[in-house]
């Protein structure tokens, strides 16, 4: 068969294998011989990305095809060529046990021991497959036969992992290295050992290998026939003088290893063998403590038959967050941890120690107490335990039954003889712990046993206090009938009868009404009605706190006790809204009017900022002060009440009397600053939110209100009221007699506000009232000045002054030509505004404009007369600001309406310099381009300044002078070199600039100033 001659032999699919890959990999005979003979190459590699570059006789022997291989090989194929992790055709014939192909590569010249990358041969990969003919083939070929890879496994450690007995005996016989080991030390009676292979171990064994040889971790042959229980090999390495103590890196025997798998029959071999049964590792573990610890009870007994120190102790380092700790233990006190009954039992009949203490002095008992074993517990009792022992706490085991609520062991420990009114050493007794876990029978039996009911921590707290926090009446009444102390105080103050008003995750209220006061009026809102949160009134049943309270009372409490912050009960009851609770306590009579020590507030003021209707009728009614104030800012209920615009309760404090005109002192009381000093002006202040639907005519009617009562502003209600935009409160206080034209500190009016604001209604509404439409603030700004178009329209028509001054001179007219409304600019043209009117400074109307840019407005000025050549103090006119901001169309707008091209302001400047120094293009018209400021300076040497390379060529080529200069004798050249720029050097140059014209120094002299920059500089010249 003949290929087209346009066929491409080479050409690779997406695999990278090429025609001759394929045919070899298929076994197609002919088509191999076709492409070999039309030239394909024997010896090609397969490429791409993932390739490992096959050769057609690697895929061949991998597929098994020996006539394709007969072939290739007789074509010149490389026998030897290997993949790109070196695998030879011979490694693929070794893994695929193909004798046949591995004799005919082998005759071609195969390497015997190539290896690939990781050091495997076909030796290796013959073990893996456990053949041993091919093994013997290879090894009769010259293998060698203790080859290692790369991790240093041998043919031998493959053959004793895969447990084949006749394979290790041939690669013994044929002189394999016995003691061969791994990188991590391993050698082939480790494995055996490992794998319990007792035939290959014994072999091993029998033919020398090293029993006492150990791998990276310190393990020999005997650890790793124990850790995996083979006891046959563990009594032939005995036997051939394995080292019974020998340990292993982390310090593990071999009877350690026993103790912890429970190999019972290894541990007794291994101890009549010579074990030490007290060997300990540096911190003192022993095999009874491993024993113990898991829970191999037969091994543990043999340990103690053989001798094991009973009350051994060792050092277990406890990791806590900031520091390492350590803790002895013995085998009892592992045993009591753990709960094994049985283990505790023999510890003890054999003679452990029963109150041995670990290094924080906690004895078993203890331990036993605090795992809830009670079995176990009991032995130590009866075993003499010292039912009293502490830790270095000051904590005892029926601290612990009281604290995990063991009812059992609790009696069991009492009926011993458990000191009840032991302290730890914060103070606290068994009784704290159980009732503030409320576990009504352990309570019931320490207080029979006689525990001190009033005993106190050291932070004062007593059990009284535990109950009432976690609302225990049983506990409570159990407390009281034991003659409790009810008014027993803890160091901040707190009675038994504040926990029922306070909250345990407050602490103390006084934090709270701290943030209360603060926030007062401020943010009132925020306490709005139905906004108090649920959680603080379902926290714990509202009724429960109530009967509480009223236990507690009968019993002689304190209904006005205070806090060391001066906190009552009924303040905090108030505070969080604990109606039942607030209800008894004004029973007993609670001083209503009892005020914070630190704010002045009363339970009143929190009651309304609150939101609490209920309880702040109950105080009213009780002879709260309707009228205090509280002494931060003088706010009083009333105050908050109107802020939150809450009509019910509005109502409700002015029927008892409170003084609607009542005034607040602190500027900052109120958002925005203002200080909002009576109820009409809270009102109006919350009008135009919409929250308030207190009906104000309900207030004026039956009561004198000052309508016109000013803060210390100067507001008055109706400024109040303009300013939130609030026409029906400002429509009101005009029919209740309001002054339209009364001036806060700065002088405005309300007509001024609205004004301001865009409100035609409202400014309307106060005009056809008589407002003074030219009322002035200090400043001279009237109503016209600040209109809108809409508002100035009703303004003219109620004869504003239309050329009406501010103190600085600013015109209405100028007012609008900042603000570019054409309309009122327009209106105000109209109404014979004058157009040139200037302020105090010299600006105009057209001088705003063009600040502004407005190109429309500047066309209106002009068009009404404007002077365009207007100058303001500086002496700048129109065109030098149009200039200075660089715009070109408004620049032309005024040159066309005839502005001087060369007036001067004040610097003497004229527009062209401002041009020149602001980098724009200016075209002028009949500009004088020679034209100098005071000092001499030409638009020539602002241009060379700037670099601004366009004007100076412009400047130039309408005939500026190169050679001119200011009056210290500096031309455009010295300006240009100084500031090393060589593009306007060489143009100013090449303009016919004097190079030699002198200043102070020569233009060269200039330039050594620069050294660095010398020959650049040169270089220009």
């Amino acid at each position: 068969m003949v290929l087209n001659k346009e066929a491409d032999l080479y050409a690779k699919n997406e695999d990278g294998f090429t025609s001759l890959h394929i045919a070899a990999k298929k076994g197609l005979q002919e088509i191999t011989t076709m492409l070999l003979n039309n030239g394909a190459d024997v010896n090609i590699k397969t490429k791409g990305e993932m390739q490992i570059h096959f050769t057609p006789l690697h895929l061949a022997t991998d597929g098994g095809h020996l006539d394709i291989i007969k072939i290739l090989l007789n074509r010149g194929a490389d026998v030897n060529a290997s993949t790109k992790d070196g695998t030879t055709a011979l490694h693929f014939a070794a893994m695929k046990q193909n004798k046949e192909i591995i004799t005919i590569l082998l005759n071609e010249g195969a390497d015997v021991n190539a290896s690939t990358k990781d050091g495997t041969t076909a030796l290796h990969f013959a073990a893996m497959k456990q053949n041993k003919e091919i093994i013997t083939m290879l090894l009769n070929e010259g293998a060698c036969i203790n080859a290692k890879r790369e991790d240093g496994t041998t043919a031998l450690h493959i053959a004793a992992q895969k447990e084949h007995q006749q394979i290790v005996i041939i690669l013994l016989n044929k002189g394999a290295d016995i003691n061969a080991k791994r990188k991590d030390g391993t050698d082939g009676l480790h494995i055996a050992a490992k794998t319990g292979h007792q035939e290959i171990a014994t072999m091993l064994v029998n033919r020398g290998a090293d029993v006492n040889a150990k791998n990276i971790d310190g393990a020999t042959a005997l650890h790793m026939a124990i850790q995996n229980g083979h006891e046959e090999i563990t009594t032939k390495s005995l036997s051939k003088g394995a080292d019974i103590n020998t340990a292993k890196q982390d310090e593990t025997t071999t009877l350690r290893i026993a103790a912890e798998k429970g190999r019972r029959e290894i541990a007794k071999m291994l101890l009549n063998s010579g074990g030490d049964v007290n060997a300990r590792k540096r911190n003192g573990i022993t095999a009874l403590h491993i024993a113990v610890r898991t829970r191999q009870e037969e091994v543990t007994e043999l340990l103690l038959n053989e001798g094991a120190d009973i009350n051994a102790i060792y050092v277990n380092m406890l990791q806590y967050i900031n520091a390492t700790i350590e803790d002895t233990t013995t085998a009892l006190h592992i045993a009591a941890e753990i709960g094994h009954r049985e283990i505790a039992k023999m510890l003890l009949n054999r003679g452990a120690n029963v109150n041995a203490r670990k290094r924080d002095g906690t004895a078993a008992l203890h331990i036993a107490t605090q795992g809830g074993h009670g079995e176990i517990t009991q032995m130590l009792l009866n075993k003499g335990a010292d039912v009293n022992a502490k830790n270095q706490y000051g904590t005892t085991a029926l601290h612990i039954a009281t604290e995990i609520q063991n009812k059992e062991i609790t009696m069991l420990l009492l009926n011993k003889g458990a000191d009840v009114n032991a302290e730890t050493e914060n103070g606290a007794i068994a009784l704290h712990n159980a009732t503030y876990k409320g576990h009504e029978e352990i309570t019931k039996m320490l207080l029979n046993e006689g525990t001190d009911v009033n005993a106190k921590t050291k932070d004062g707290t007593t059990a009284l206090h535990n109950a009432t926090k976690k609302e225990l009446q049983e506990i409570i009444k159990m407390l009281l009938d034991k003659r409790a102390d009810v008014n027993a105080k803890t160091e901040d103050g707190t009675t038994a009868l504040h926990f029922v008003a306070i909250k345990e995750y407050q602490m103390h209220a006084y934090y709270e009404l701290m943030r209360l006061s603060r926030e007062a009026c401020v943010n009132a809102e925020k306490y709005g009605y139905g906004k108090e949160m649920e959680s603080m009134k379902s926290f714990n049943n509202a009724k429960t706190k109530g009967k509480i309270a009223a236990l507690l009372l009968s019993k002689g409490a304190a209904v006005d006790a205070q806090t060391r912050n001066g906190v009552t009960t009924l303040q905090a009851a108030v505070l969080n809204g604990y109606v039942e609770v607030v209800e008894v306590l004004l029973q007993y009579n609670a001083d209503v009017n009892l005020r914070w020590s630190f704010n002045g507030m009363t339970t009143l003021h929190v009651s309304v900022l609150k939101g609490y209707k209920e309880i702040t009728t109950m105080l009213l009614n009780k002879g709260a002060d309707v009228n205090a104030f509280e002494k931060e800012n003088g706010t009083t209920a009333l105050h908050i009440a109107t802020k939150q615009g809450h009509q019910e309760m509005t109502m409700l404090l002015l029927n008892k009397g409170a003084d609607i005109n009542a005034k607040t002192r602190d500027k900052a009381s109120f958002e925005q600053n203002e200080s909002y000093c009576t109820l009409l002006d809270i009102a109006v202040q919350e009008g135009h939110h919409g929250t308030s639907t207190m009906p104000l005519n309900r207030v004026f009617k039956p009561l004198r209100v000052a309508v016109n009562a000013k803060n210390e502003f100067g507001r008055t209600a109706l400024h109040i009221a303009t300013r939130n935009r609030h026409l029906e409160i400002i429509t009101l206080l005009l029919n209740k007699g309001a002054d339209l034209d009364a001036k806060e500190q700065d002088g405005t009016t309300a007509l001024h506000i609205a004004t301001s604001q865009r409100d035609v209604e409202i400014t309307t509404l106060l005009l056809n009232n008589g407002a003074d439409v030219d009322a002035r603030t200090q400043d001279g700004t009237t109503a016209l000045h600040i209109a809108a178009q809409e508002s100035a329209t009703i303004l003219w028509n109620k004869g504003a002054d239309v050329d009406a001054r501010t103190q600085d001179g600013t015109t209405a007219l100028h007012f609008a030509a900042m603000k570019q409304n054409k309309e009122i600019i327009t209106m105000l043209l109209n109404e014979g505004a004058d157009v040139n009117a200037s302020t105090k400074d010299g600006t105009t109307a057209l001088h705003f404009a063009a600040m502004k840019q407005n190109k429309e407005i500047i066309t209106m000025l002009l068009n009404e007369g404007a002077d365009v050549n207007a100058k303001n103090q500086n002496g700048s006119t129109a065109l030098h600001i149009a200039t200075k901001i660089r715009n070109k169309e408004i620049t032309m707008l005024l040159l066309n309406n005839g502005a001087d091209v060369n007036a001067k302001d004040q610097n003497g400047s004229t527009a062209l310099h401002i041009a020149a120094q602001e980098s724009a293009t200016i075209l002028w018209k009949g500009a004088d381009v020679g034209f100098r400021t005071q000092h001499g300076t030409t638009a020539l040497h602002i241009a060379a300044q700037e670099q601004c390379q366009q004007i100076l060529i412009i400047l130039l080529n309408r005939g500026a002078d190169v050679n001119a200069k200011d009056k210290y004798g500096t031309t455009a050249l010295h300006i240009a070199t100084e500031i090393q720029n060589k593009e306007i050097t060489m143009l100013l140059f090449n303009k016919g600039a004097d190079v030699n014209a002198k200043i102070n120094m020569e233009v060269l002299h200039c330039t050594l100033q620069q050294k660095d920059k010398i020959k650049k500089l040169l270089c220009c010249f």
